[in-house]
């Protein structure tokens, strides 16, 4: 067990396996100017491994920090981050840090339905941001968008298949509105299907996308609620709407995503402009 603990600086190359091996237990960690990689001589599989024992957690956040880079002796690693454990809650948070090698996840469909790697500023990259989930891969898309860009990118994993779905989010993540005691709520989102026919890589094929509203007892709603289902032809740009069933029996948050499931491989939705208005 490894809690609230902060390095800063360190340099790790040349290990075997990997330069950081994540056990169970392990919660508000943070690496600070981190840098990792393999070397000419001895090669690093995974700059970041999960341990293979899916009865535990790990959450650990990462600024600054460059995993890959190849300089000198120095080299990229076989993959950045490796989750190997089935189902196993593994939770990272990147700020400003760099994926460099060639590839940047590999187990993601080994994440548990509430684990989730996000990364703010990725690779270092001004305005890009990338969330890998379980049953899902999120970008920031400023190709295809809807009034204005950028639109939120939501590809799907071969896992998501109901009863599993692709969100928007990680559970808490979500559209967030405020609302007072007594009133509704009514929000509104636009959606895209992909459409190989306009560029995108594939027709999307599953499920249309939903907007939900997320449970929260404390305000009154037991259950998610469907809050409107898309009907809309692949390519097309459709907005989704409704009234909240029932009113806000306290002051609180609503959380509200929009999914969808896996279709066509490399096929996705788009999410953009969401607005909600309370009364």
């Amino acid at each position: 067990m490894c809690n609230d603990l902060t390095f800063n600086a360190a340099t790790i190359f040349g290990n075997i396996t990997s330069s950081l091996y994540v056990n169970n237990f392990v919660s508000g960690v943070k690496f600070i100017d981190l840098t990792s990689s393999g070397d000419s001589t001895f090669a690093t599989t995974s700059g970041i491994q999960n341990s293979g024992n899916s009865t535990g957690f790990s959450e650990c956040k990462f600024i600054n920090c460059d995993f890959g880079t190849v300089s000198g002796i120095k080299t990229a690693h076989t993959q950045d981050i490796n989750a190997t454990a089935a189902f196993s809650y593994f939770t990272i948070i990147l700020n400003n840090t760099k994926l460099a090698s060639g590839t940047e996840l590999t187990g993601q469909t080994n994440l548990s339905n509430n684990s989730f790697i996000s990364s703010q500023r990725h690779d270092t990259t001004k305005g890009s941001h990338k969330t890998w989930m379980r049953n899902s891969t999120n970008i920031i898309d400023t190709t295809v968008f809807n009034t204005l860009s950028p639109s939120l990118k939501i590809t799907p994993t071969s896992v998501a298949v109901s009863p599993y779905k692709a969100v928007s989010a990680p559970d808490g993540r979500g559209f967030k509105v405020c609302v007072a005691d007594g009133q509704t709520c009514t929000p509104s989102v636009y959606v895209r299907m992909s459409k190989a026919s306009t560029g995108d890589a594939a027709d999307y094929s599953g499920s249309q996308p939903r907007l939900i509203l997320k449970r929260n007892d404390a305000m009154g709603y037991t259950a998610d609620q469907v809050i409107d289902t898309g009907t809309a032809a692949i390519g097309n740009w459709e907005q989704l709407t409704g009234a909240v069933t029932g009113a806000a029996t306290d002051d609180g948050v609503l959380e509200f995503i929009v999914d969808c499931d896996y279709g066509t491989a490399n096929s996705f939705i788009n999410v953009d402009d969401f607005t909600a208005t309370v009364a």
